[in-house]
């Protein structure tokens, strides 16, 4: 919505904080769900078994102003599936990387980088690895997640993993998924690696099929 304001030319700036804490209420409904892990949360791992939950806070400002960072494409989908669970195909998530794209004139080809939602859940993560090679095929871009270092702050999180994408752009360095260490796929990062590229992805999906997708490109 920030970006959507700035884009219109209704305001010049726009700071967009959210913040979240682990209530009784919000882990005993994840509790109910046996969505949570015993142990510290492995993102894509082959041994993953639930998530961590986490609390954080974020602070990102956005301006109509130049700037090293732009946010060049976006969008939100919702796959109506299931109240709780993804679609196990991830057709709502490809399809709003694909408006993302399409709204920053990009390819599938020109993610660099990928900033997965990877909650640890079995579904969650099974259903971005399908979402991404729906889109790029058997050619990943390199894939991480924050939650195994930090856990799922929920409302805060896409924030925070979209100011950890700006650092990936930033430092041109991509950090290892805390918590893997023998992933689904060949393209999950479990150590640090360079970066080499334009642009980076950033997902996130939720409770009612809701997916999300923004592309952070360095301004040229």
């Amino acid at each position: 919505m920030a970006a959507d304001y700035i884009a219109a030319g209704i305001f010049d700036d726009a700071l967009v904080v959210a913040s979240d804490d682990v209530s009784r209420f919000v882990y005993l409904g994840f509790a109910a769900l046996k969505a949570m892990s015993a142990n510290p949360c492995m993102p894509f791992d082959l041994s993953r078994d639930g998530l961590s939950l986490g609390e954080g806070a974020c602070a990102l400002h956005l301006s109509s102003r130049k700037s090293d960072i732009l946010i060049s494409g976006r969008a939100i989908t919702n796959d109506a599936v299931h109240i709780t669970g993804p679609s196990r195909e991830g057709d709502g998530l490809a399809l709003a990387i694909s408006i993302a794209l399409a709204m920053a004139g990009r390819k599938a080809a020109d993610i660099a980088a990928f900033c997965a939602h990877g909650t640890a859940t079995n579904y969650n993560d099974a259903m971005e690895i399908a979402a991404i090679t729906q889109l790029c095929g058997a050619d990943l871009p390199p894939i991480f997640g924050i939650k195994g270092a930090i856990g799922h702050t929920l409302g805060p999180a896409g924030g925070i993993e979209l100011a950890i994408s700006a650092q990936v752009l930033k430092h041109g360095l991509i950090p290892p998924t805390v918590g893997c260490s023998k992933p689904v796929h060949p393209a999950v990062t479990i150590s640090a690696k360079k970066f080499v590229g334009n642009a980076v992805l950033s997902s996130n999906s939720g409770f009612g099929g809701v997916n999300a997708a923004v592309l952070l490109e360095r301004a040229l």
